[in-house]
């Protein structure tokens, strides 16, 4: 065999085992669970997340973070400068954990966030952990439901753009004070018949985070109608004078 064909034939040989390792790594389990898919938190307050990571045998860990990966780009946490005050992140590679702690959660925070390891291996040196932790953020907002007039059934809703994952319970303010023996169901205050007394400025918020309340909502109660009633006696008064006059 000529000196090209023995390097030619070696080139094949390595190629072959190459790809053998590759497929070999493949079939074994690489994988990121996360604690949940998806979070919604209030701006303002913090969030936690996590994943457990898995690997082939034979692997080391060299490190593990969380980054933001979307539309090809990837932000590494905490390092980038919008995160620095903001975020704790710890991986800890003998249990193959990571946390992630963002305080003080702003709109731009709602990413999606990953696990990303990096090894030292030749072929594989860095695997992210796809489908990561959708969070979303939202502010409170106060709606009224039901015409407000004297006697009507009126709800005042606790409103969020998407559903908290605390299961919260809420609070309830009018004119800034606590409101404490009103009847509640869920996100909502119930005023079952509104009266003129029910009139105001109410806010709600979510207990353990009563500094983070929504917006205040007027509430303005309007007498009942008693147009007919007016018109029964009127026409009664004309009866009356027509028949004494």
């Amino acid at each position: 065999m000529t000196s090209a064909g023995a390097a030619r034939s070696s080139m094949v040989t390595y190629a072959t085992i190459n790809l053998l390792m590759i497929q070999g790594l493949l079939g074994e389990r690489w994988d990121v669970k996360y604690s949940t898919r998806s979070i919604c938190a209030l701006r303002g307050a913090p969030v936690w997340m996590s994943c457990h990571y898995t690997l082939p045998s034979g692997f080391a860990v060299r490190d593990a973070f969380w980054c933001e990966c979307e539309d090809g780009k990837t932000r590494l946490l905490p390092q980038d400068a919008d995160y620095q005050s903001r975020v704790h992140a710890a991986c800890t590679l003998r249990t193959n954990r990571c946390t992630l702690n963002i305080t003080r959660l702003s709109q731009s925070d709602a990413h999606e966030y990953n696990c990303r390891i990096t090894t030292s291996h030749v072929f594989f040196q860095g695997w992210t952990g796809n489908e990561g932790i959708v969070l979303s953020v939202t502010d409170l907002s106060v709606e009224i439901v039901g015409a407000a007039t004297e006697g009507n059934d009126v709800r005042l809703v606790c409103k969020t753009s998407c559903n908290l994952s605390s299961s919260p319970t809420y609070s309830w303010k009018k004119n800034g004070e606590p409101l404490e023996k009103e009847p509640t169901k869920n996100n909502e205050l119930l005023l079952h018949p509104v009266s003129r007394e029910d009139g105001g400025r109410y806010s709600c918020a979510v207990k353990g985070h009563e500094d983070l309340s929504s917006a205040e909502v007027e509430l303005s109660v309007r007498c009942k109608n008693n147009t007919s009633s007016l018109a029964h006696y009127m026409n009664h008064f004309y009866f009356l004078k027509n028949q004494y006059l």
